[in-house]
């Protein structure tokens, strides 16, 4: 009898091959290997937003550095154009209705949009959330507190990019160890509480940076008589480093810095075949042409204006060694020695023998491939550099300490963690303990680094912007070196202004110097409520007693914020020995203070 016939068995698919799956295994894969980097952007952020309260809209909330000066004009930039955006709703896609709003007499184009709309959208976000009139504001009025949060985020993310790529880069050691240590440098600390574009632009230019140096550098292959040759780039590469070069564009000008040392080694690795490197700077262009409506009615004539304002700006004052210097004829050495003395005295060395590693090509063996890791380093350490040197030739405009070359943090923190990651391949090396206890050793060595300068975190708080380090003697060692103790009014916080309630009358006028635009007493009424509420009168000090001791008009109160730049050589000689009845210290020195006079 014939067997009977047997039906096809059904065709099992495995389950890691389907679609859905490989993708949530591949995120899984990603959370199991990044996590520290995620963890420490998560940390990072959330440690910001507790201390961002700028004068008292949100007395619930932590106290943060006081309103500063150039937060007023980004924060409004940014909300105008969010709200230009929704009111138009769909039409917005309309060429001509983006015209119309980036033509307004109300837009300022001395900065590119993306930075600022990034500070609206967390301002509009938070403000839905939160609601204005909890705090007693109208429907229209701007709460610069809110639009903080955006360079929080900004902050956060720049630290999960910098652990991430660090840990593909050269090990696990290299990524968290640079993710620490931008998270413990005071001045970048600061900045990511603040309502400015710098945060926003450190994590363009960090992205940009780190794509450049991972995908641009690729690893020699076999070639003729088997002589390695390097493989062209490939085209979606170059667009791709090309749109975060474009978005960097779109945050602030220091942006131009980070091309040329692209530029140079496509030049040196490829000759003649380095043609394709005009794509980046095509593509960029493309970028900031397409995502600045403003430059569309006129596109030759308002990038020159734009360049031209970038180069040709009021003149700020500097305050460096003890003396005044305008910006342009600032000391070729400022940059160099900003950078080194507002970083701890540990960091910086750590930092110093990561660089000098680099450049000599001694880097630790975690490096994943060794063919192009060096070359990748050489890289970030032109973008360390180049910053420092263009901001160091004559005549080109350098102020208020770090501000202007704050891109080179994020590099400088990789370089700290390839000095780190060598110093622990040292230690294993030469010492004889075991495994286990070498391991723990390192680890309590490492830890109590990381919890001092956490804890100097703490103690400074929330003065993080007037903080020097070691290499300068802290504050008090500043001081005597004559250095700017505030640039930008960070001491006038929300506890100081509690505090002058108790001192000065309802209804009463207050001098305040120094005064750096005309709209800086106006923002501050309008985000302190105990000066509203107080009645107070706020004046700038008036022109006749810059030149000579105050004491000579009827106003009683006098509040400074100590940018020495701008307060009249007569009135720090006056206030020099006298005790103010409000204060703001950092380090034992004074940023800000109420004085009778």
């Amino acid at each position: 009898m014939p067997e009977r016939p047997t039906m096809n068995p059904r065709k099992v698919v495995p389950a890691s091959s389907l679609p859905g799956f490989s993708r949530w295994n591949g995120v899984r894969t990603f959370l199991k290997n990044e996590w520290p980097g995620l963890l420490l952007g998560l940390v990072a952020t959330i440690w910001v937003l507790c201390q961002i309260d700028s004068g008292g809209l949100h007395p619930g909330w932590p106290e943060g550095p006081g309103l500063t000066i150039d937060e007023s004009f980004n924060v409004q930039q940014g909300v105008f154009l969010c709200r230009a955006f929704h009111a138009y709703g769909l039409a917005v896609v309309d060429p001509r209705s983006l015209g119309e709003i980036f033509q307004q007499e109300i837009y300022l184009a001395d900065h590119p949009p993306l930075g600022r709309i990034w500070l609206g959208v967390h301002h509009e976000f938070l403000r839905w959330i939160v609601g204005v009139r909890s705090v007693g504001m109208g429907p229209a009025q701007i709460d610069y507190t809110l639009a903080r949060t955006g360079s929080a985020t900004a902050f956060g993310l720049t630290i999960a990019l910098l652990t991430i790529w660090g840990s593909w880069w050269g090990g696990r050691i290299v990524g968290v160890t640079a993710g620490l240590a931008l998270l413990t440098m005071p001045r970048v600390f600061a900045h990511a509480h603040f309502a400015s574009l710098e945060t926003t632009t450190n994590l363009a230019c960090t992205a940009f940076s780190l794509a450049a140096a991972g995908m641009l550098v690729m690893k020699p292959v076999s070639g003729e008589g088997l002589q390695p040759r390097l493989p062209p780039i490939p085209w979606e590469r170059l667009v791709f480093v090309g749109v975060l070069y474009g978005l960097a564009l779109l945050t602030k000008i220091q942006a131009v810095l980070l091309l040329p040392p692209v530029v140079v080694w496509l030049v040196y690795a490829y000759r003649l075949r380095a043609g394709r490197a005009i794509g980046i700077a095509a593509v960029a262009a493309a970028i900031v042409f397409f995502s600045w409506p403003w430059l569309w009615s006129d596109p030759v004539g308002h990038t020159m204006s734009y360049l031209g304002r970038a180069t040709n700006r009021a003149t700020l004052s500097v305050w460096y060694f003890g003396r005044q210097f305008s910006d342009r004829e600032t000391p070729w050495h400022y940059p160099w020695v900003l950078s080194a003395i507002t970083v701890s005295l540990p960091v910086w060395l750590v930092g110093f023998y990561g660089s000098w590693l680099v450049f000599l090509g001694r880097l630790p063996q975690s490096m994943r491939e060794p063919e192009t890791a060096v070359a990748r380093g050489r890289i970030l350490l032109r973008f360390l550099l180049v910053p420092l040197f263009v901001f160091s030739l004559p005549h080109v405009a350098i102020y208020d300490c770090e501000r202007l070359f704050l891109i080179i943090y994020p590099m400088f923190a990789l370089m700290i963690g390839v000095g780190t990651a060598k110093l622990w391949e040292h230690w294993c090396r030469y010492s004889r303990l075991p495994e286990p206890m070498r391991r723990l050793e390192a680890q309590c060595v490492a830890g109590g680094l990381l919890i001092w300068l956490i804890g100097m975190q703490l103690w400074t708080a929330p003065f993080w912007l007037s903080r020097y380090g070691g290499l300068a003697g802290g504050m008090r060692g500043a001081q005597a070196m004559g250095m700017e103790a505030s640039y930008w009014a960070d001491g006038l916080t929300r506890g100081f202004w509690d505090e002058c309630e108790k001192q000065i009358p309802r209804g009463a006028t207050i001098t305040v110097a120094p005064v750096l635009h005309q709209f800086q007493l106006d923002d501050w009424k309008s985000q302190v409520p105990a000066i509203t509420r107080n009645d107070w009168n706020l004046i700038p000090l008036p022109a006749e007693e810059a030149a000579s001791p105050p004491g000579r008009s009827g106003n009683e109160y006098l509040v400074v914020f100590w940018r020495k730049a701008d307060l009249p050589s007569a009135l720090q000689k006056e206030l020099a020995g006298r005790q103010p009845l409000v204060q703001r210290s950092s380090g034992g020195v004074i940023i800000a203070g109420l004085y009778r006079r």
